[in-house]
């Protein structure tokens, strides 16, 4: 039987094939997932946008400002009622007969570093503090205060390890967030 070859795989054709998968796996892998933090990030964008544009599209159908509240980490709308603290200002209760949930959760891969509200950061309240109440109005007009959320994504793993950092910035006149791959000022 000398010069036939026998069928089969050898160990170095195996060793080879499994290289080959796992330089593959290393550089696929990782990229699949980073894709998949950002997608859950902007489809938590696109849900807080559709919050937020129904919240204007209300402030302004009513002539009644809204209140969007961050209690995290929890969202949610309010709506200015008729009836006033003693100082004066209005009081705000939740939404009803909204076209949409008027709340939603941040998921516990999102970490808020900043939230810089007319150019002031309101995080910076809370150190040392129990409460994480923040929020922004929505005029009856449709105006919305200029927001900037600077938070980290714990899901989103850049190549050095870190986690990744984003922006959240808000247009005031459309009412509507716009994500920075880095933290804005």
């Amino acid at each position: 039987m000398s010069g036939h070859c026998k069928p089969g795989i050898s160990l170095i054709e195996i060793m080879i094939a499994l290289a080959i998968i796992a330089v593959v796996g290393t550089t696929i892998v990782p990229r699949l997932w980073h894709t998949d933090a950002r997608q859950e990030r902007r489809n938590l964008l696109v849900q807080l946008n559709e919050l937020i544009g129904i919240t204007q599209q209300q402030a302004i159908i009513t002539n009644t400002e809204h209140k969007v509240e961050f209690d995290l980490p929890t969202i949610r709308v309010l709506r200015a009622s008729d009836k006033r603290t003693s100082e004066g200002a209005p009081i705000f209760e939740s939404v009803k007969n909204f076209i949409v949930r008027p709340d939603m959760t941040v998921p516990k891969n999102i970490d808020i570093k900043q939230f810089l509200i007319n150019g002031i950061d309101e995080m910076s309240r809370f150190i040392g503090g129990n409460s994480k109440k923040i929020w922004f109005f929505i005029s009856a007009d449709g105006i919305a205060q200029p927001v900037i959320i600077n938070m980290l994504d714990k899901k989103d793993r850049v190549r050095s390890g870190r986690t990744g950092s984003f922006s959240w910035v808000m247009n005031p006149f459309s009412a509507q967030f716009k994500e920075y791959d880095e933290f804005q000022q």
